[in-house]
């Protein structure tokens, strides 16, 4: 019943509007296409859920919420119409608004309320010239930057990077990576981290292209990272990923057992622990895997699913049948996945929402 989002406005010198999303029309209502950070529940009847009623919610259509600790990246496209007058002025907002105009509107039916006000909770403004001008030499700017300047870039690029890889533009992630690293001291922590966040991508970019060129790249990438802190705990675990991608089972499984021990806590540690054993068929391990990682996560339906399957091997089927009940209320929802479908094919204006859309064009193809 609450609404984020990202609103975008151009304007000319003289203050005529060259392009708007994300405004609030008169009536109170945000454009179903604004880019916004909403969640679409919908019901067993395929309806949406408007009134909070969140118990009826059998499936998301969709989830824009940005998760803790990540980024997002809005795109724009607009024209810019003969005559319009330099300087451009874009502006960029974050605005929010407790209730939205859907459940406002079904409040009103009983108790009359007042719409909620837009909260602006950032803005930033740009100016773009449209006469052509010469770049500066730009020789001795990075130099010149102060200690505290550096550190501000190579956050914002890292956090562009970090929306970049979450919309899986794994290429221009990694070129972001590299700009960041350009702004981080040099076998620092924070550079460790960036060659670390170069190898995933690399890892991620596997399946395109020359693959054994793109893991001899991720390779290198995590060779940096290791000579710089060989005892970061997030390096070693990329490492035996990296491992496991190039089939050096054993090694990682070295790895992944020392960081298991270190951090007993830590479930994508022993997910993929578990997962090995599974292929070394180790099952006794396995299963003591599962079982110490749905003490860290209880609803882990992939635990709850292969717990079960290492129970009937071991014939202890009753215990089978308690991860079998708890693995299927979880399992993919079929119908409920229909439903998503169905009420995304009557609604496409919301895959102008979608994390990798740019405005004006739609690279994930015309229909839902």
């Amino acid at each position: 019943m609450f609404e984020a989002w990202l609103e975008f406005q151009v304007t000319d010198a003289e203050g005529k509007t060259v392009y708007h999303s994300g405004a609030v029309k008169e009536d109170g209502s945000l454009d179903w296409n604004a880019h916004a950070y909403r969640n679409v529940p919908i019901d067993s009847h395929g309806q949406p859920i408007t009134k909070h009623d969140i118990w009826n919610t059998r499936v998301g259509a969709i989830d824009r919420f940005i998760p803790a600790g990540r980024a997002d990246l809005g795109r724009f496209t607009f024209e810019v119409p003969p005559g319009t007058k330099s300087p451009l002025k874009l502006t960029a907002k974050v605005n929010y608004r407790r209730f939205n105009k859907r459940f406002i509107d079904w409040v009103n039916k009983s108790h009359p309320v007042n719409q909620s006000p837009v909260v602006e909770m950032s803005i930033d403004t740009k100016a773009l010239v449209l006469t052509p001008t010469k770049r500066k030499a730009e020789a001795g700017a990075l130099e010149a930057l102060s200690q505290d300047q550096r550190e501000k870039l190579r956050v914002r690029w890292r956090t562009y990077a970090v929306a970049l890889f979450d919309q899986q533009q794994y290429e221009s992630a990694v070129a972001a990576l590299e700009q960041a690293r350009r702004y981080a001291r040099d076998k620092s922590p924070e550079d460790a981290a960036l060659w670390t966040d170069l190898a995933l991508s690399y890892l991620k970019m596997e399946r395109v292209g020359d693959s054994q060129a793109i893991l001899d790249k991720a390779n290198q990438a995590i060779a940096r990272a290791k000579a710089i802190a060989p005892d970061e705990g997030r390096i070693r675990f990329y490492d035996a990923l990296l491992n496991i991608k190039q089939f050096q089972y054993s090694e990682a499984l070295a790895t992944l057992e020392n960081l298991s021990r270190e951090f007993p806590r830590d479930r994508q540690v022993k997910s993929q622990l578990a997962a090995l054993y599974l292929l070394h068929r180790r099952d006794a391990d396995a299963m003591s895997a599962y079982k110490s990682l749905l003490e860290i996560d209880v609803d882990d339906t992939d635990a709850h699913f292969k717990l079960g399957g290492l129970y009937w091997r071991f014939g202890l089927f009753d215990l089978a049948k308690v991860e079998q009940s708890k693995y299927q209320p979880r399992h993919t929802d079929t119908v409920g996945e229909n439903l998503k479908r169905d009420f995304l094919r009557r609604h496409p204006e919301l895959y102008e929402t979608w994390a990798w859309r740019e405005f004006g064009d739609n690279p994930i193809g015309t229909t839902p």
